[in-house]
């Protein structure tokens, strides 16, 4: 199961998203959802992104990625429920760092405007998979280590 996505944002747009500023932005709209707040998540990112990043220019392509890698998350994280990607659980579920990796980095070219994707959750899962053979601070990257 996969889900094939078109998003056209102007050309002008570049990545000048790094990965690190991402990651805080994901985290700080990932929280759960307050009583009485809804858990209308694009909603949720288009406040987050109005208040972090004045600049339209700015706001736009990050919101735009961060939605589409929320959506695709969420529409896929079942699948991810193996190793060390993610963990589901009723209420809520756990998702790695190596995973948001991976998802980020299929949905750059997309959220660029730069063609559609078809995203299979296996290669996902496999991609976050090496992340964390990678990664010293995985019991994986300790077994492996870095070649850097």
């Amino acid at each position: 199961m996969g889900i094939t996505l078109r998003i056209d944002t102007p050309k002008t747009v570049t990545n000048d998203y790094p990965f690190k500023e991402f990651l805080r932005d994901f985290r700080s709209v990932s929280v759960p959802s307050l009583e009485g707040e809804g858990n209308d998540g694009f909603m949720r990112v288009a406040r987050y992104v109005k208040d972090v990043y004045p600049n339209a220019g700015d706001r736009i392509p990050r919101a735009t990625l961060l939605a589409l890698v929320a959506s695709y998350l969420a529409q896929n994280v079942e699948a991810f429920d193996e190793g060390s990607a993610a963990v589901v659980g009723p209420e809520a579920s756990l998702v790695s760092e190596h995973l948001i990796r991976a998802i980020y980095d299929a949905m750059v070219p997309i959220a660029l405007g730069q063609g559609t994707g078809h995203l299979k959750p296996r290669e996902i899962l496999a991609k976050a998979q090496a992340y964390s053979s990678a990664d010293p601070r995985t019991p994986e990257g300790k077994m492996h280590p870095r070649a850097d």
